[in-house]
């Protein structure tokens, strides 16, 4: 009677610790897609840009997406277009949360990453790597077709 307690005691443990693991496992970047990003082409000389996606959460909590840089630019931070007093404003903001079991779509007139003072100018097709970093240490890099404004309607 004993062996056999231990012995449903030890599978209900193992049980427990399969259940953690898989759940460390999608929190530590596997909760977290990225679909249909693009980087917006502009005149040679502009020098600022911004970048456009689908972020998806596949984890049952909120994950907030806090920074995201690129080799390309001096800086990258993260906006949102909004109407003030019916006119288009763009603001910063700290951090863009994706919601649990959802998405958050970054796209022209809503949130976007702002790519600041480009390094040099972009060539449409080219690949721009970019890293965003998401609350629980998750962090994805990902590589984002330039191109043309139009071409995306």
């Amino acid at each position: 009677m004993i062996k056999r307690t231990i012995f449903c005691l030890a599978i209900g443990c193992l049980s427990m610790i399969s259940l953690n693991a898989a759940a460390i496992s999608v929190q530590s970047g596997n909760a977290i897609t990225i679909k249909g990003a693009w980087m917006q082409l502009g005149p040679a000389s502009q020098k600022n840009t911004a970048a456009f996606m689908v972020v998806e959460n596949h984890s049952s909590k909120e994950i907030a997406l806090l920074s995201a840089s690129s080799d390309v630019s001096e800086v990258v931070e993260l906006h949102k277009m909004e109407t003030v007093n019916e006119m288009m404003r763009m603001k910063r903001v700290d951090s863009v949360v994706i919601p649990a079991n959802g998405q958050t779509e970054f796209k022209p007139g809503g949130y976007h990453l702002m790519v600041i003072g480009l390094k040099r100018p972009l060539k449409d097709g080219e690949e721009v790597e970019v890293k965003l970093q998401f609350a629980d240490s998750i962090q994805k890099t990902i590589k984002v077709p330039v191109k043309n404004r139009e071409s995306m309607q």
